[in-house]
């Protein structure tokens, strides 16, 4: 039941982003929204991220486009939930009514140049009160886990299986491109073209979380071309690096490869309290000669706030031969970088980092070395 304040006090808005994340060909909610869809059948990809500001006073949601790489390209957009559809002739806001408790599921189709239209978002939902709760068609979030993996293979086949699960592919284990991430000696290579979406706890690369890793020092080669977000509602890193409790030190290398670059992406979501990279004592994070990582868009400005990007606990190590660069990331401390003291931050050769729009509340827009 909706839950309505009448008397004298402003109508509740809850504002939720939508991570919008186009799947070609994804399997729609309901055969009747499949019927009304019919001539817009989505075959391409493309990634358009919106808002929802719903009231809940008068049953009605505002939708707006507010991000994502394909945002500058959008043109006009469908809004289809279980009591109608809206048309949006441009890329501003579009407001929906009925949007209450009977709304259990919605489905954006984006309107693109030379004809191209495409399903960016597909998800279920809960509309209680002004308050909303997305379950993405293909199920939930990449669940970490608890209790480790025994082996690196099994690691990367808890991806695997998400992924395909997630985005709908229709693909089998054994099928060629059902593997987005692919393991030789313990090395991990990302392909997937759609982000992995981290929701409940940092995905850690450490002896203590990958059992088969050996007990001493170790090194683990990240090639580029993968990408992980936030998820909204979870607010810790995407990527720990080590553990303390490790008996020699963890070492993650991103390669170089052709492609995309490793990107981490905070999605801007607000109540964030870590960065998206944590280099913990037993870790040392490589940037290698001619590759790149990317880390962006997070709000690192709740608890201590202690880096937006990349934060580098007492010995631990970022050693940058490569480019790394760190966008539109804000922080209390250090809106790139966060090294703590003891800590260390070091380019060598022709290593480049590179920060573009970073912000700091108190100290360090970019990096911040603590004494």
């Amino acid at each position: 039941m909706d839950k309505r304040t009448d008397s004298g006090v402003s109508p509740v808005i809850g504002t939720f982003l939508l991570l919008a994340l186009s799947v070609v060909m994804i399997t729609l909610v309901t055969i009747s929204v499949m019927g009304i869809m019919g001539s817009y059948t989505p075959v391409y990809e493309r990634s358009v991220g919106f808002t929802i500001d719903v009231n809940s006073s008068n049953d009605s949601a505002l939708i707006t486009p507010v991000s994502g790489t394909d945002l500058p390209f959008l043109q006009s957009y469908d809004v289809y939930t279980d009591n109608g559809h809206w048309y949006s002739p441009s890329p501003g806001g579009v407001t929906v009514d009925k949007f209450n408790s009977t709304v259990t599921f919605i489905n954006i189709v984006g309107h693109f140049p030379e004809y191209v239209n495409a399903l960016v978002f597909s998800g279920k939902v809960a509309v209680e009160g002004g308050v909303i709760v997305v379950v993405p068609a293909g199920g939930g979030y990449y669940v970490v886990g608890t209790d480790g993996y025994n082996t690196t293979t099994e690691f990367a086949d808890s991806f695997n299986e998400w992924y395909n699960t997630y985005y709908n592919t229709g693909l089998n284990p054994g099928d060629p491109g059902y593997d987005v991430v692919t393991v030789s000696n313990k090395d991990l290579e990302f392909s997937n073209e759609n982000p992995i979406i981290v929701g409940d706890q940092p995905i850690e690369l450490s002896p203590d979380n990958i059992h088969d890793l050996s007990t001493g020092n170790i090194k683990i080669l990240i090639k580029e071309g993968g990408n992980i977000v936030r998820a909204p509602g979870y607010y810790d890193a995407l990527l720990q690096i080590g553990n303390a409790s490790d008996h020699g030190v963890t070492q993650v290398t991103i390669e170089k490869k052709a492609g995309a670059p490793f990107t981490l992406n905070g999605s801007n979501i607000d109540g964030v309290t870590s960065p998206l990279i944590m280099v913990t004592s037993k870790g040392s994070l490589v940037v290698q000669k001619d590759a790149t990582l990317i880390v962006e868009n997070n709000l690192n400005v709740n608890g201590d706030g202690f880096g937006g990007g990349i934060y580098v606990a007492n010995n631990g190590e970022l050693v940058v031969s490569g480019t790394l660069r760190a966008n539109s990331n804000s922080a209390k401390y250090g809106g790139g970088i966060y090294k703590a003291s003891g800590g260390s931050v070091t380019t060598q050769g022709t290593g480049n980092i590179i920060y573009s729009g970073n912000t700091a509340v108190i100290a360090g827009p970019n990096i911040y070395n603590a004494l």
